[in-house]
């Protein structure tokens, strides 16, 4: 009964042990994993706090460039609207307060404050003078640096409308005493970015210049030896085949005087070297036939008035 009563109290006391660690194994769980819970918790915390944070940040940001964006949009609306003005202004000054004609000076400083910056309204300042070099005193120097202008453009169709103007009014370019010929600087060099229609009007328009007086008689042998080595550097270096034709005739009619002046010819100083007349019209000799059949009209109708008339 004893070593009962022993195993008993013994059983109990493995009992009360096994318990006592289950107990306290429980416990350790309880707590890691307590711990575990307020970790997680307080990352999950910090992350909700990165993205509000980044939301805000975002936010802000967006509304800081939609305002830039709006402040930039709204200058240059009032840009716009002063350019605007100014231009009204510059138009204004084409007549006096009763209707007339301003005087000559007085529109061209109108017309080159159109075409210039800020305003670099190129094809209303072309629109214009158009009828103001035509119809009063506009001075040509003034007319031909806004035709420069225009032909700087980016924009093709100015530049054909600059070129065109240019031809429409080529009686123009000569001084009264036939010295000097008003030219654009940018249909001078070769080769350049000019579009084929505004190259073939700028050759229509020299071509137009040296038809319209006779050489020695209204036009300077000085102008005609310019005019020749440009139709030289457009033959040898345009692109457009109608404005290499144009030029070959153009020489043709040009050389053909020169032929029956300077018996051995004439060697002529240019910026690109020296053009000998003989030697160029040996050069042509063979390609003015076929020349005739490409060049454009206006430009043939001047190489036979050149031939017929110098």
């Amino acid at each position: 009964m004893v070593g009962l009563g022993l195993i008993v109290v013994l059983g109990l006391i493995a009992v009360g042990l096994l318990y006592h660690q289950a107990k306290t194994a429980h416990t350790q769980v309880v707590v890691a994993s307590i711990g575990v819970v307020g970790v997680s918790i307080t990352a999950v915390g910090s992350l909700v706090g990165v993205l509000v944070k980044t939301s805000i940040d975002e936010r802000a940001a967006r509304l800081a460039e939609e305002a830039e964006a709006n402040r930039k949009a709204e200058a240059e609306n009032t840009a716009e609207l002063a350019k605007l003005d100014t231009a009204i202004r510059a138009v204004d000054l084409l007549s006096t307060p009763d209707g007339s004609a301003a005087p000559g000076l007085r529109q061209a400083g109108a017309l080159m404050a159109l075409c210039f910056p800020p305003l670099e309204q190129l094809d209303l300042a072309l629109a214009l003078l158009s009828t103001t070099w035509r119809s009063g005193d506009f001075p040509t120097p003034a007319a031909v640096t806004i035709i420069d202008r225009a032909l700087r453009s980016s924009s093709h169709a100015t530049q054909s409308d600059a070129a065109r103007l240019l031809y429409d009014q080529y009686d123009r370019l000569l001084t009264p005493d036939g010295r000097h010929c008003y030219w654009p600087e940018t249909a001078t060099r070769y080769p350049n970015e000019l579009a084929d229609s505004a190259r073939h009007f700028a050759l229509a328009a020299l071509m137009g210049v040296l038809a319209s007086r006779k050489v020695g008689d209204g036009i300077d042998i000085i102008v005609v030896n310019g005019a020749l080595a440009r139709l030289a550097a457009i033959r040898r270096n345009d692109p457009s085949d109608v404005a290499r034709a144009g030029a070959t005739i153009g020489l043709d009619a040009v050389l053909g005087w020169y032929g029956r002046t300077y018996e051995r010819g004439l060697e002529i100083h240019t910026p690109n070297g020296v053009v000998d007349t003989s030697e160029l019209a040996a050069e042509i000799e063979a390609d003015v036939f076929a020349s005739r059949g490409l060049a454009m009209n206006p430009v043939k109708a001047s190489a036979e008035k050149i031939s017929d008339t110098w």
